[in-house]
Protein backbone atom coordinates (compact mmCIF):
# COMPACT_ATOMS: atom_id res chain seq x y z
CA UNK A 1 0.00 0.00 0.00
CA UNK A 2 1.37 3.41 -1.04
CA UNK A 3 0.97 6.21 1.44
CA UNK A 4 1.67 9.91 1.51
CA UNK A 5 3.27 10.95 4.80
CA UNK A 6 2.30 14.58 4.18
CA UNK A 7 -1.37 13.80 4.67
CA UNK A 8 -2.01 13.12 8.30
CA UNK A 9 -4.94 12.72 10.55
CA UNK A 10 -4.91 13.07 14.27
CA UNK A 11 -6.59 10.60 16.48
CA UNK A 12 -7.24 11.32 20.12
CA UNK A 13 -6.49 8.57 22.60
CA UNK A 14 -9.24 8.79 25.16
CA UNK A 15 -7.81 7.01 28.19
CA UNK A 16 -10.92 6.77 30.25
CA UNK A 17 -14.47 7.88 30.72
CA UNK A 18 -16.22 8.60 33.95
CA UNK A 19 -19.60 9.66 35.20
CA UNK A 20 -20.01 12.92 37.03
CA UNK A 21 -22.36 13.52 39.92
CA UNK A 22 -25.27 14.34 37.63
CA UNK A 23 -25.13 11.00 35.87
CA UNK A 24 -23.74 12.39 32.59
CA UNK A 25 -20.66 11.01 30.92
CA UNK A 26 -17.50 13.12 31.02
CA UNK A 27 -14.38 12.50 28.91
CA UNK A 28 -10.80 12.82 30.03
CA UNK A 29 -8.71 13.41 26.91
CA UNK A 30 -4.94 13.12 26.74
CA UNK A 31 -3.96 15.62 24.03
CA UNK A 32 -0.32 14.65 24.32
CA UNK A 33 -0.81 11.27 22.68
CA UNK A 34 -1.33 12.00 18.97
CA UNK A 35 -0.61 9.33 16.40
CA UNK A 36 0.03 9.62 12.69
CA UNK A 37 -2.37 7.61 10.58
CA UNK A 38 -1.38 7.30 6.86
CA UNK A 39 -4.08 7.83 4.23
CA UNK A 40 -3.91 5.46 1.23
CA UNK A 41 -3.88 6.89 -2.30
CA UNK A 42 -6.56 5.42 -4.59
CA UNK A 43 -5.02 4.60 -7.98
CA UNK A 44 -8.38 3.60 -9.52
CA UNK A 45 -8.53 5.29 -12.99
CA UNK A 46 -12.33 5.14 -13.03
CA UNK A 47 -12.42 7.98 -10.52
CA UNK A 48 -10.60 10.29 -12.94
CA UNK A 49 -12.88 9.29 -15.82
CA UNK A 50 -16.01 9.91 -13.78
CA UNK A 51 -14.71 13.27 -12.62
CA UNK A 52 -13.89 14.34 -16.18
CA UNK A 53 -17.31 13.16 -17.39
CA UNK A 54 -19.24 15.25 -14.87
CA UNK A 55 -17.02 18.30 -15.25
CA UNK A 56 -17.67 18.25 -19.00
CA UNK A 57 -21.41 18.47 -18.34
CA UNK A 58 -21.09 21.73 -16.37
CA UNK A 59 -22.03 24.91 -18.23
CA UNK A 60 -19.29 27.41 -17.27
CA UNK A 61 -21.56 30.37 -18.00
CA UNK A 62 -23.78 29.32 -15.09
CA UNK A 63 -20.82 29.69 -12.74
CA UNK A 64 -20.36 33.37 -13.55
CA UNK A 65 -21.62 35.78 -10.87
CA UNK A 66 -24.88 37.54 -11.73
CA UNK A 67 -25.16 41.27 -11.17
CA UNK A 68 -28.18 43.48 -11.79
CA UNK A 69 -27.10 46.99 -12.71
CA UNK A 70 -29.70 49.76 -12.74
CA UNK A 71 -28.41 52.61 -14.90
CA UNK A 72 -30.26 55.83 -15.66
CA UNK A 73 -29.00 57.39 -18.87
CA UNK A 74 -30.21 60.20 -21.11
CA UNK A 75 -31.09 59.72 -24.77
CA UNK A 76 -28.14 61.88 -25.87
CA UNK A 77 -25.66 59.86 -23.83
CA UNK A 78 -27.10 56.59 -25.14
CA UNK A 79 -26.83 57.86 -28.73
CA UNK A 80 -23.36 59.40 -28.62
CA UNK A 81 -21.80 57.05 -26.07
CA UNK A 82 -20.36 60.02 -24.21
CA UNK A 83 -21.68 61.75 -21.13
CA UNK A 84 -22.65 61.04 -17.57
CA UNK A 85 -25.07 58.38 -16.36
CA UNK A 86 -26.28 57.46 -12.88
CA UNK A 87 -25.95 53.98 -11.43
CA UNK A 88 -28.19 53.16 -8.48
CA UNK A 89 -26.20 52.67 -5.30
CA UNK A 90 -23.10 54.29 -6.87
CA UNK A 91 -23.99 57.72 -8.23
CA UNK A 92 -22.84 59.61 -11.33
CA UNK A 93 -20.49 57.66 -13.59
CA UNK A 94 -19.06 58.14 -17.07
CA UNK A 95 -20.54 56.21 -19.95
CA UNK A 96 -17.05 54.88 -20.68
CA UNK A 97 -16.99 53.28 -17.22
CA UNK A 98 -20.17 51.38 -18.05
CA UNK A 99 -18.54 50.09 -21.24
CA UNK A 100 -15.58 48.85 -19.20
CA UNK A 101 -17.90 47.03 -16.78
CA UNK A 102 -19.76 45.39 -19.66
CA UNK A 103 -16.62 44.45 -21.56
CA UNK A 104 -15.26 41.07 -22.63
CA UNK A 105 -16.34 38.06 -20.62
CA UNK A 106 -19.77 39.41 -19.70
CA UNK A 107 -23.11 38.15 -20.88
CA UNK A 108 -25.51 41.08 -21.00
CA UNK A 109 -29.27 40.77 -20.68
CA UNK A 110 -31.01 44.07 -21.29
CA UNK A 111 -34.38 44.66 -19.67
CA UNK A 112 -37.07 46.62 -21.53
CA UNK A 113 -37.12 50.38 -21.07
CA UNK A 114 -39.80 51.36 -18.56
CA UNK A 115 -42.48 53.64 -19.98
CA UNK A 116 -44.89 54.77 -17.29
CA UNK A 117 -47.60 55.28 -19.89
CA UNK A 118 -47.55 51.54 -20.57
CA UNK A 119 -48.01 50.59 -16.89
CA UNK A 120 -51.75 50.26 -16.35
CA UNK A 121 -53.54 49.68 -13.03
CA UNK A 122 -54.50 46.13 -12.14
CA UNK A 123 -57.31 44.76 -10.01
CA UNK A 124 -55.23 42.35 -7.89
CA UNK A 125 -53.56 43.25 -4.60
CA UNK A 126 -50.15 41.98 -5.73
CA UNK A 127 -47.89 44.46 -7.51
CA UNK A 128 -46.49 43.19 -10.86
CA UNK A 129 -42.71 43.33 -11.28
CA UNK A 130 -42.89 45.83 -14.13
CA UNK A 131 -45.09 48.13 -12.05
CA UNK A 132 -42.75 47.88 -9.08
CA UNK A 133 -39.73 48.73 -11.23
CA UNK A 134 -41.60 51.68 -12.72
CA UNK A 135 -42.54 52.86 -9.22
CA UNK A 136 -38.91 52.79 -8.05
CA UNK A 137 -37.82 54.57 -11.23
CA UNK A 138 -40.33 57.35 -10.56
CA UNK A 139 -39.87 57.45 -6.77
CA UNK A 140 -36.41 55.98 -6.04
CA UNK A 141 -36.47 56.95 -2.35
CA UNK A 142 -39.05 56.26 0.33
CA UNK A 143 -42.13 58.47 0.19
CA UNK A 144 -42.05 58.84 4.00
CA UNK A 145 -41.20 62.39 5.15
CA UNK A 146 -37.46 63.09 5.49
CA UNK A 147 -36.56 59.45 4.80
CA UNK A 148 -33.24 58.56 3.17
CA UNK A 149 -34.20 54.94 2.43
CA UNK A 150 -33.29 54.04 -1.16
CA UNK A 151 -33.35 50.26 -0.87
CA UNK A 152 -34.96 48.36 -3.73
CA UNK A 153 -36.40 45.97 -1.16
CA UNK A 154 -38.85 48.59 0.14
CA UNK A 155 -42.52 47.68 0.21
CA UNK A 156 -44.78 48.95 -2.56
CA UNK A 157 -47.50 50.23 -0.26
CA UNK A 158 -51.04 51.12 -1.29
CA UNK A 159 -51.50 54.80 -0.45
CA UNK A 160 -55.21 54.27 0.09
CA UNK A 161 -55.63 50.85 1.67
CA UNK A 162 -56.65 48.08 -0.71
CA UNK A 163 -60.32 47.10 -0.37
CA UNK A 164 -61.35 43.54 -1.11
CA UNK A 165 -65.07 44.34 -1.18
CA UNK A 166 -67.24 47.21 -2.32
CA UNK A 167 -66.88 46.77 -6.06
CA UNK A 168 -69.22 45.28 -8.65
CA UNK A 169 -70.70 42.01 -7.47
CA UNK A 170 -69.23 42.46 -4.00
CA UNK A 171 -65.69 41.99 -5.30
CA UNK A 172 -62.70 44.29 -4.91
CA UNK A 173 -63.06 47.63 -6.72
CA UNK A 174 -61.05 47.59 -9.96
CA UNK A 175 -57.88 49.56 -10.60
CA UNK A 176 -56.71 49.96 -7.01
CA UNK A 177 -53.15 48.75 -7.66
CA UNK A 178 -51.39 51.26 -9.89
CA UNK A 179 -48.73 53.95 -9.89
CA UNK A 180 -51.39 56.43 -8.80
CA UNK A 181 -51.98 54.50 -5.55
CA UNK A 182 -48.54 53.10 -4.67
CA UNK A 183 -45.56 54.44 -2.76
CA UNK A 184 -42.30 52.85 -1.57
CA UNK A 185 -41.98 52.53 2.21
CA UNK A 186 -39.49 50.88 4.56
CA UNK A 187 -40.72 48.31 7.04
CA UNK A 188 -40.64 50.66 10.05
CA UNK A 189 -42.21 53.48 8.04
CA UNK A 190 -45.01 51.16 6.98
CA UNK A 191 -45.68 50.30 10.63
CA UNK A 192 -45.94 54.00 11.50
CA UNK A 193 -48.46 54.49 8.70
CA UNK A 194 -50.47 51.42 9.69
CA UNK A 195 -50.35 51.55 13.49
CA UNK A 196 -48.96 54.99 14.40
CA UNK A 197 -51.93 57.15 13.51
CA UNK A 198 -50.35 58.66 10.37
CA UNK A 199 -52.34 59.10 7.15
CA UNK A 200 -51.25 59.71 3.57
CA UNK A 201 -52.83 60.61 0.24
CA UNK A 202 -51.40 60.81 -3.29
CA UNK A 203 -53.45 63.49 -5.09
CA UNK A 204 -51.02 63.48 -8.02
CA UNK A 205 -48.89 60.42 -8.90
CA UNK A 206 -45.55 60.91 -7.17
CA UNK A 207 -46.76 63.59 -4.72
CA UNK A 208 -47.58 62.36 -1.22
CA UNK A 209 -49.40 64.38 1.43
CA UNK A 210 -48.93 63.12 4.99
CA UNK A 211 -50.73 63.99 8.19
CA UNK A 212 -49.25 62.98 11.54
CA UNK A 213 -51.31 61.81 14.50
CA UNK A 214 -51.06 65.37 15.87
CA UNK A 215 -52.36 67.02 12.71
CA UNK A 216 -49.08 68.19 11.18
CA UNK A 217 -49.13 68.10 7.36
CA UNK A 218 -46.11 67.35 5.17
CA UNK A 219 -45.73 67.05 1.40
CA UNK A 220 -43.20 64.64 -0.13
CA UNK A 221 -42.36 64.74 -3.84
CA UNK A 222 -39.31 64.54 -6.09
CA UNK A 223 -38.00 67.82 -4.66
CA UNK A 224 -37.92 66.56 -1.07
CA UNK A 225 -40.03 66.85 2.09
CA UNK A 226 -41.93 70.06 2.85
CA UNK A 227 -43.39 70.69 6.31
CA UNK A 228 -46.58 72.78 6.16
CA UNK A 229 -47.02 72.71 9.93
CA UNK A 230 -50.31 72.49 11.79
CA UNK A 231 -52.45 75.43 10.76
CA UNK A 232 -55.53 76.33 8.78
CA UNK A 233 -53.77 76.26 5.43
CA UNK A 234 -52.18 72.86 6.17
CA UNK A 235 -55.60 71.51 7.18
CA UNK A 236 -57.09 72.78 3.91
CA UNK A 237 -54.28 71.15 1.94
CA UNK A 238 -54.87 67.83 3.70
CA UNK A 239 -58.61 67.81 3.02
CA UNK A 240 -57.98 68.79 -0.60
CA UNK A 241 -55.68 65.77 -0.88
CA UNK A 242 -58.35 63.54 0.65
CA UNK A 243 -60.91 64.86 -1.82
CA UNK A 244 -58.53 64.41 -4.75
CA UNK A 245 -57.93 60.75 -3.91
CA UNK A 246 -61.21 59.83 -2.31
CA UNK A 247 -61.47 56.98 -4.81
CA UNK A 248 -58.61 54.44 -4.71
CA UNK A 249 -59.72 53.21 -8.12
CA UNK A 250 -58.98 56.56 -9.79
CA UNK A 251 -56.70 56.14 -12.76
CA UNK A 252 -53.38 57.88 -13.17
CA UNK A 253 -54.75 60.12 -15.93
CA UNK A 254 -57.11 61.76 -13.46
CA UNK A 255 -60.28 60.06 -14.69
CA UNK A 256 -62.39 57.95 -12.37
CA UNK A 257 -62.86 54.25 -12.69
CA UNK A 258 -66.34 52.88 -12.15
CA UNK A 259 -65.93 52.56 -8.38
CA UNK A 260 -68.11 54.03 -5.63
CA UNK A 261 -66.51 57.12 -4.11
CA UNK A 262 -65.09 56.81 -0.64
CA UNK A 263 -63.35 59.26 1.68
CA UNK A 264 -61.75 58.93 5.10
CA UNK A 265 -62.59 62.54 5.97
CA UNK A 266 -65.02 63.01 8.81
CA UNK A 267 -68.46 64.48 8.19
CA UNK A 268 -68.30 68.28 7.98
CA UNK A 269 -64.49 68.32 7.79
CA UNK A 270 -64.08 68.78 4.05
CA UNK A 271 -62.85 72.27 3.19
CA UNK A 272 -62.50 73.53 -0.37
CA UNK A 273 -59.14 75.05 -1.23
CA UNK A 274 -60.86 78.16 -2.51
CA UNK A 275 -62.32 78.83 0.94
CA UNK A 276 -58.85 79.58 2.32
CA UNK A 277 -56.89 80.77 -0.68
CA UNK A 278 -59.52 82.81 -2.47
CA UNK A 279 -58.50 81.11 -5.70
CA UNK A 280 -60.90 79.59 -8.16
CA UNK A 281 -58.21 77.31 -9.59
CA UNK A 282 -59.43 73.69 -9.70
CA UNK A 283 -57.95 71.49 -6.99
CA UNK A 284 -56.23 69.12 -9.38
CA UNK A 285 -54.41 72.07 -11.06
CA UNK A 286 -53.26 73.39 -7.70
CA UNK A 287 -51.89 69.97 -6.83
CA UNK A 288 -50.01 69.76 -10.10
CA UNK A 289 -48.43 73.14 -9.29
CA UNK A 290 -47.48 71.96 -5.81
CA UNK A 291 -46.04 68.74 -7.21
CA UNK A 292 -43.92 70.63 -9.72
CA UNK A 293 -42.71 73.25 -7.23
Amino acid sequence: MVTDDRELTREHDHESTSRDGCGTIGFEVDHGDLRRVPIPINPDPRLDRDTAFWLARIDPTKLLPKVVLHVHISADTATTGHGVARAEGIGPILASQIRDWLGAGCQIRLQPVLNHADIHPVDAYEVPDAMRNALLARTPASCFPNSANRSRSMQADHTVAYRRTGGPGGNAPPGQTGLHNLGPLGETEHRIKTHGGWSVRQPVPGTYVWRTRYGRVLIVNDSGSHDLGNNRFATAVWHAAVAAQADPGARADGEKADVPARSDARAGDRVAVGDCSGSSTPEWMMWRKLGAA
